[in-house]
């Protein structure tokens, strides 16, 4: 009788402990899905930009970060809206060069917005011969949605900004499809999409392989977590909110597929989007590819790092697909 009672507490005892476990498993998983893609993240969590105890180079880097993005907010240009897919209304911010020999799309990356990101770029795209639409991308800033969905939907919003171009300029401008981040990965999984053939090249800046994969990536190196029982939860209430698995489609599906030439960049350095994940983006490919990993660049850090090489691939890639 004694050890039966016994049993039953032990069992009573299990079910309360994995109860528990599951509970907090999911609470975590939820805070951590809030984290990643909702509009409003959790306070707690707020990433600061706060460059007090960064490193030289990167305390540099952030430092002038600030002043590049207010300067290139401020410049004369056009802001335009459209209707997506999904019945959301995007932002853009058009600058249009008098004789441009082709458009940029420019998508900046999670959490972040389109001067920040572009800000040390952004004066060298606007002298060359371009027009220049930074899109602000969905679930973020003057965008509308509630949910960021680390390329998944916003890949089919480049080609409804492909179309809104090609609508405002002749079909024979030369596009290119340009992202920092996850904006890098956007336009890299957008090449899974029936592009126009003006498109005529991607850029992609230091992108991460799946939303999966960074996931799991960030919840191991920057949340100090195993991922676990959290990846099963975190799945489910991604796809809830979002309408996509994590794992429902990557860069590195896109790539087996691509036919649109794709400049590959990456700082060395980059301990938020490793730049292993550039290397594997690059081996998949197989369409024609270039590559440039900047030494000693962090995160989104290669042109402030090295802007020489950085304008000589960016050029380079132009003049050569451009007429193709």
């Amino acid at each position: 009788m004694e050890k039966e009672k016994d049993n039953s507490k032990n069992l009573t005892l299990l079910a309360l402990t994995t109860t528990s476990v599951g509970l907090i498993s999911f609470a975590l998983s939820k805070y951590m899905v809030n984290y990643a893609i909702n509009r409003k993240q959790p306070n707690s969590l707020t990433k600061s930009r706060s460059s007090h105890h960064k490193p030289t180079l990167k305390r540099k880097f952030y430092t002038e970060m600030a002043v590049k993005s207010k300067q290139l907010a401020e410049l004369p240009h056009r802001i335009v809206r459209i209707t997506s897919h999904n019945g959301t209304i995007l932002t853009g911010h058009y600058f249009v060069k008098e004789n441009a020999k082709r458009t940029i799309i420019a998508m900046h990356g999670w959490r972040s917005n389109w001067n920040r990101d572009f800000g040390f770029v952004g004066k060298f795209l606007l002298e060359q011969d371009n027009n220049v639409l930074f899109i602000e991308q969905q679930g973020q800033n003057n965008s509308e949605g509630d949910y960021i969905g680390l390329g998944l939907i916003e890949r089919f919003d480049c080609l409804d900004w492909v179309r809104w171009i090609n609508k405002h300029t002749s079909k024979d401008m030369p596009i290119y499809l340009y992202g920092i981040s996850m904006g890098a990965t956007t336009v890299l999984m957008a090449t899974g999409l029936y592009l126009p053939n003006n498109v005529k090249g991607v850029i992609a800046d230091c992108g991460y392989t799946s939303a999966d994969k960074i996931s799991q990536y960030v919840v191991h190196h920057k949340m100090h977590m195993i991922y676990g029982l959290k990846k099963i939860w975190s799945e489910y209430i991604f796809k809830h909110r979002i309408h996509f698995k994590m794992n429902s489609f990557s860069t590195l599906e896109a790539m087996k597929q691509c036919k649109i030439p794709v400049l590959f960049i990456h700082g060395e350095d980059d301990n938020f989007v490793p730049v292993q994940m550039t290397y594997q983006n690059y081996k998949k490919c197989i369409a024609p590819k270039q590559m440039l990993i900047v030494a000693k660049a962090g995160h989104a850090m290669s042109y402030f790092v090295n802007p020489y090489e950085y304008e000589k691939y960016l050029t380079n890639f132009w003049n050569k697909y451009d007429k193709q």
